[in-house]
């Protein structure tokens, strides 16, 4: 299969690539250099420009979207346009470049931040409603919306994944490379990123159709507040770091 996959240079990106290019040809792109895969091509385009999009999108099979504006420590962006025209944006233009070319299948990563509204004490599943406070999980969940629009009206399989804390299992570190606690406050939701590259790994291929957003979580307290079961059913993932030895 050829994929492309956006903000392939970022922390989750490199280990997506990492997961994919031994079975996929692959073009990365990113607004950042980066080398190319073993076999692919690399590409420096900002998706704000539908054009690049377009580009992007020729002469590939499916796209996996990773691509969004973090909105840094603390996570508040300053002005709304920021994550508007720097992640909803690019994936309006991306679902369009992609329905243009006749993309089927689309990855999207999206975020457990569109249910954040929610008590703990809440079974989280996914007929719920979006619920939460905020431009980073509205930036999200206008992604989301997005891609039910284009599942529905051009019969595309979109899988959105929402992960909470992404971390590396393997190396025990957060991003930056502080070491991980149980007492960290986003304990609950860790995940690894290369666990989370497995998954968008099994979403290429999984028998699914339509808009099919799963739930992503690794923890024992984060497995039983949110339905992974339909996680592992339907998709096939179940989280290799589990961070019980912490």
């Amino acid at each position: 299969m050829r994929v492309l996959v956006t903000g392939a240079a970022g922390y989750i990106g490199a280990a997506v690539v990492a997961a994919l290019e031994t079975e996929h040809w692959i073009r990365c792109v990113d607004v950042r250099p980066m080398p190319a895969p073993a076999r692919g091509e690399s590409l420096v385009a900002d998706l704000v420009r539908y054009e690049n999009a377009a580009l992007a999108c020729q002469e590939v099979d499916a796209v996996i979207h990773l691509a969004f504006v973090h909105p840094g420590s603390p996570v508040a962006y300053p002005s709304p346009d920021i994550p508007m025209s720097g992640t909803v944006t690019p994936t309006a233009n991306l679902f369009e470049a992609a329905q243009q070319a006749g993309i089927k299948r689309f990855v999207l990563m999206s975020s457990g931040a569109v249910v954040t509204g929610y008590s703990r004490d809440t079974h989280i599943h996914v007929g719920l409603p979006h619920n939460f406070r905020g431009l980073y999980p509205l930036s999200k969940s206008l992604q989301e919306r997005i891609a039910e629009q284009y599942a529905s009206e051009y019969g595309m399989t979109v899988v959105a994944l929402r992960p909470w804390s992404v971390v590396d299992g393997r190396l025990s570190q957060h991003k930056h490379g502080e070491a991980l606690r149980r007492n960290d406050p986003s304990y609950f939701g860790f995940i690894c990123r290369h666990d989370l590259a497995e998954a968008c790994r099994l979403a290429l291929s999984a028998p699914l159709t339509g808009f099919q957003p799963f739930h992503l979580m690794a923890t024992a307290p984060g497995r039983q507040t949110f339905d992974v079961g339909r996680t592992e059913h339907l998709l096939g993932w179940v989280p290799k770091e589990t961070f019980s030895d912490l």
